[in-house]
């Protein structure tokens, strides 16, 4: 409610949803299950989430992607050369190059 937006906030049908799923049985979380949520908030994970849902779609299942990871990455770079270019068209620096070191 306090973002005025009645889509998210609750597991219902209909809601929009993001959840990350962990198996607390790997050996970085050994002795975590006393207190499972310390376990995943203090400890380094070794591995992958378990199962990922993004906005109520099953993205990676038992550790495993289910997406096109190539044409991801590849659209995330065609948006960061756009803003780039955007960048440089603005301000005249061009910030693919590294500046000298001298």
């Amino acid at each position: 409610l306090a973002l005025g937006r009645t889509d998210i906030g609750q597991l219902a049908a209909g809601k929009r949803a993001d959840i990350a799923i962990f198996s607390l049985t790997s050996l970085e979380y050994a002795g975590g299950l006393a207190d499972p949520l310390g376990a995943l908030v203090f400890t380094s994970r070794l591995g992958p989430v378990d199962y990922l849902f993004i906005d109520g779609r099953l993205v990676i299942q038992a550790g495993q992607s289910r997406i096109d990871e190539d044409a991801l990455v590849g659209e995330h770079n065609r948006h960061a050369e756009r803003m780039l270019r955007a960048a440089a068209d603005v301000t005249g620096t061009d910030y693919r190059v590294k500046p000298d070191s001298n």
